[in-house]
């Protein structure tokens, strides 16, 4: 009996070993697994999308590992109108991967991180994302207005903040735009730095509390083990790194909010591929046309920003609540 028993723990384990997964981080190697209920994007499948979003990431910004909700792979390819509507994003900085860092300057990290998603729902912000997707898209994608949700968790390990955003994509003169809510996690693993970026569909208010709460237990699934590494007290460069600096540059991650927002392209780009009939990107099983909300998508009122969820930002309208095509990256 204590033998069965053994054996029937070690079956439970093994779907946790089958999806453990690794990445490099300046010669650290770090082990997790994938989120759960979530599978990892492969290149042979989703190879055009995932190029696009490397290709958009600002500078020292490196794109780890994408996973698609297992429910949304399963279906890729084989509907019409079919968007990214839940997938997470892992990340790194080449400018700290070099570097063992320690709590104390994680710290500081964490601060810096806290201050600037405070400015995410400014003109500003949003200018210089669209400013960079305009160069990155040929103009075809941009932001529209950012609610701020603030900090979710802040612990001596790791930092969350969410947010709300409204996108928008020109396709064939058509315009598609749709609701994104964000939770972007940073977080101190064996001394490295890296961020778990998880984007979801949002349709109401109620996806949005939904989300909010299923989100932090996405990161906690991947089993990180959080912390400095042992005997790393202060930063410094990794011994494989081949660095030649002792400090880890200031302002590593002052593209922080750029590419937590930019990662939110890649729901769109499945869209405009199938709406071109890209010969790289899984043909659809229909030519799609423009999604269409849900007859009872509720119009609550989001009252950071202004913008009704569920409502089309370039809908011309005076009322301020009904913001016109220039009004993107205008701030009210």
């Amino acid at each position: 009996m204590k033998r069965f028993w053994m054996v029937l723990s070690c079956l439970a384990l093994l779907p946790l070993a089958l999806h453990a997964d690794t990445i490099n981080l300046g010669g650290t190697n770090l082990s997790f697994r994938s989120p759960p209920g979530y599978v990892p994007a492969s290149e042979k499948k989703y190879g055009p999308v995932l190029a696009v979003l490397k290709k958009a990431m600002p500078e020292n910004v490196l794109v780890r590992e994408v996973y698609v909700e297992k429910g949304i792979d399963e279906k890729y390819g084989k509907e019409a109108n079919q968007m990214l509507d839940d997938y997470v994003v892992v990340t790194s900085n080449s400018q700290s991967d070099g570097f063992l860092v320690g709590l104390k300057d994680f710290g500081e990290l964490k601060d810096e991180i806290a201050r600037a998603q405070e400015t995410m729902q400014t003109a500003q912000a949003r200018d210089r994302v669209n400013q960079h997707l305009g160069k990155t898209t040929d103009g075809a994608m941009k932001i529209g207005k950012v609610r701020n949700m603030g900090v979710l968790a802040s612990t001596d390990t790791q930092i969350s903040f969410m947010a709300v955003m409204t996108q928008s994509a020109s396709v064939d003169g058509e315009l598609l735009t749709f609701d994104q809510a964000f939770v972007s996690t940073t977080l101190l693993a064996e001394s490295k730095v890296l961020s778990v970026n998880h984007y979801r569909t949002v349709r109401s208010e109620e996806d949005v509390v939904r989300f909010k709460s299923e989100a932090p237990m996405v990161v906690a699934g991947m089993g990180f083990k959080e912390g400095a590494a042992p005997g790393v007290t202060e930063s410094r460069p990794s011994s494989e790194s081949g660095q030649a600096s002792s400090a880890m540059p200031s302002g590593s991650f002052n593209n922080l909010l750029l590419y937590v927002l930019v990662g939110g392209i890649i729901a769109l780009v499945i869209f405009r591929f199938r709406k071109r009939g890209n010969p790289k990107a899984p043909a659809a099983a229909a030519s799609p046309a423009k999604p269409e909300r849900s007859p009872d998508f509720p119009t609550i009122e989001n009252s950071a920003t202004s913008v009704k969820i569920g409502e089309n930002p370039d809908k011309k309208d005076n009322s301020p609540s009904h913001p016109g095509p220039n009004d993107f990256g205008r701030n009210k």
